[in-house]
């Protein structure tokens, strides 16, 4: 998963820049890894342009020292084009890849799917092709303890700036007079290759250092955040209106989706998180990863640790650029670190089920081979199918974990007469004794609660339970936003609880509005035919449990939700309020647009951000207007 920053006005981390490696296999009963006398083409589906989605390029030679037209990346590569060869695979380094696609501005797709064809170079035929995905992100939570009125907060009015006038605070910067700042200009990143400034700690190990530290000096489990700011953080976001949703944890992902992307994005959803594996288990806690011997993005977990030698990397090389079995690197068959096949996330899926027509590491001997070989498989005798089930990392000091389980799951039945006896979660049976603790703060034990589950396993799909722990409502399930059209003729309001039918675009959904379903209704009221932005919990069934709902237009007149780029041509003649021409398009402005002119004033010529809502005569309602650019 690439996470770019949002914003580059005033603070940034990374940049645009997705790679993509293609390996070409000639099928047959001995097959060939082809890099000569082919070319591979390779192109983003549905997403064509990046400038105008992101002010990467306003800022692109401020930060980066370099000023490449836009549309293309800091490598000189675009959203379409041809690999290169390298090596015994072919490359393409530094797509300028945003999570938005062209036709839905306004909502994050992290899971792009790029489309790769081979054909020869004689000819021009296609030899194969291939859909696989080209992972891309900006969520991040840092206003769960950044924002305005926060504990860590500078109020200035925006996270970026509020970060940058604490660091000048705590550290004795002048941050706030550099805009806009590149941390790794000071804090040495492996991800940009950037030494930084040899006297300071890498930027991994300065942030997990400092958050874990952040209120959180006597947790255990070494997870700082998990007892302070994402709790105090959250709580008063959500009772400030925000649209978060409370994310509280006794750590693993949940508290490490703060900073990386996150609780919607999932970035962690290959088969062990599927299995009920988090983030410490293999990185250990924040500390454990602030530590000084490690080396971001070099010193990274091994899977022969777990899985054993005929599942390890080869020697000094990370699994990403680990080869075996005729040359083919791991990943062609298993998948990328973060979603080992197969993933919750369905087009992580689409390549190996276009290949040999189920999900799963591909191990259909056929898709190269056009037969069953005979010999030992590729991981030798024995190792022919998928790796044993995995057991966590042990954590410092926490003693010898062989056998150890850990998964979330639905209850699915009960012993008689009380809780001691057998339980089916998930499909597993889980022995519950006098000696397992279990945890009820967050509700009672029933069939089809959501829980946790740790102990030990004493055979296939079996555990002796150690602890078990209820879930609150919303945890196990996959978090979902979106923005579409209310089709039900009469939604109703909480406290009342009922369904409404929303259409995205593409179908209708199923919205259960329940008592604690909070709407904000300063757009008008959410009646048939209004847009909305849902968000909630999606079940099994795929209908969404709604926490938050933002009404963004009442009535029939408006298209959709939009947000653009645009250099203003036209001001109304009497103050901001009125109608503004924004390139070619006229914005209405009221009294309740939020305007932000931080980066410079309001003019005619200046580059600004606008948000609201576009109306069937492609005039734009404002919600936020954004100066973008400071005045000279």
């Amino acid at each position: 998963m690439h996470w770019m920053s949002e914003s580059f006005a005033d603070l940034a981390m990374l940049p645009p820049y997705n790679t993509l490696w293609a390996q070409l296999i000639r099928q047959g009963p001995q097959p060939e890894i082809v890099t000569e006398g082919v070319t591979i083409e390779y192109s983003i589906v549905g997403n064509t342009y990046s400038a105008g989605k992101t002010d990467f390029w306003d800022y692109v030679q401020a930060l980066f020292g370099v000023n490449p037209p836009p549309n293309v990346g800091l490598t000189g590569a675009t959203l379409s084009g041809e690999m290169q060869p390298q090596g015994n695979h072919f490359i393409i380094e530094g797509i300028p890849l945003t999570p938005y696609r062209d036709n839905e501005l306004n909502t994050q797709y992290p899971y792009q799917l790029a489309h790769l064809v081979a054909r020869d170079n004689e000819t021009g035929e296609i030899l194969a092709e291939t859909t696989t995905v080209a992972p891309v992100s900006t969520e991040t939570h840092c206003e769960a303890c950044h924002a305005d009125g926060m504990r860590e907060s500078i109020a200035t009015g925006t996270v970026e700036t509020n970060i940058l006038a604490l660091h000048d605070r705590k550290e004795h910067t002048h941050l706030m007079d550099s805009r806009p700042v590149l941390c790794a200009n000071c804090h040495a990143s492996n991800a940009l290759g950037m030494p930084g400034n040899p006297s300071l700690p890498s930027l991994s190990r300065a942030m997990h250092k400092k958050h874990a530290g952040e209120h959180g000096d006597d947790d255990s489990a070494g997870n700082g955040f998990s007892l302070g700011n994402s709790v105090q953080g959250l709580l008063a976001l959500l009772s400030r209106g925000t649209d978060l949703s409370p994310i509280l944890s006794d750590g693993g992902t949940e508290n490490c989706y703060l900073c990386h992307p996150g609780l919607q994005t999932q970035s962690l959803r290959g088969t062990m998180a599927a299995a009920g594996m988090t983030c410490t288990d293999c990185h250990g806690s924040m500390r454990d990863v602030a530590d000084g011997g490690r080396r971001p993005w070099i010193d990274e977990p091994r899977c022969g640790e777990c899985h054993g030698p005929q599942y390890a990397e080869n020697p000094g090389k990370l699994y990403r650029d680990s080869v075996g079995h005729g040359g083919l690197y791991c990943e062609a068959c298993h998948g990328t670190p973060h979603a080992i096949l197969a993933s919750t996330e369905p087009n992580d899926n689409i390549q190996n089920i276009a290949l040999q027509g189920y999900a799963g590491t591909l191990s259909d001997c056929t898709v190269c081979h056009g037969e069953v070989p005979s010999g030992p498989g590729p991981h030798g005798p024995g190792g022919g199918g998928p790796p044993p089930a995995p057991s966590p990392t042990p954590r410092p000091g926490h003693g010898d974990h062989h056998g150890y389980v850990k998964f979330h799951g639905t209850v699915e039945s009960l012993p008689a007469g009380g809780l001691i006896g057998t339980w089916t979660v998930n499909g597993w049976t889980v022995n519950v004794s006098d000696h397992t603790r279990i945890d009820e703060k967050k509700g009672h034990v029933t069939v089809g609660a959501v829980v946790e589950v740790r102990g030990q396993r004493t055979g296939d799909h079996t555990i002796d339970a150690a602890k078990i722990k209820v879930k609150k409502p919303g945890e196990g399930r996959n978090y979902v936003s979106f923005n579409g059209t209310i089709t039900s003729p009469d939604p109703c309001q909480p406290p009342s609880t009922c369904d409404w039918t929303v259409n995205d675009g593409s179908h209708n959904r199923t919205v259960h509005i329940r008592p604690d379903t909070r709407i904000e209704q300063e757009h008008g009221p959410p009646v048939q035919g209004a847009m909305v932005e849902v968000r909630g919990w999606q079940k099994a069934d795929g209908t969404i449990d709604a926490y938050h709902i933002e009404v963004k237009s009442s009535g029939s007149d408006s298209v959709g939700y939009v947000k653009f780029h645009g250099v203003i041509r036209e001001l109304p003649a009497s103050g901001l309020i009125g109608d503004w021409r924004v390139d070619d398009i006229w914005v209405h402005v009221t009294e309740k647009t939020h305007i932000e002119h931080e980066h410079g004033r309001i003019r005619v010529g200046a580059r600004v951000e606008v948000r609201g809502i576009q109306l069937a005569d492609g005039t734009v309602n404002a919600t936020k207007i954004k100066v973008k650019v400071k005045d000279d």
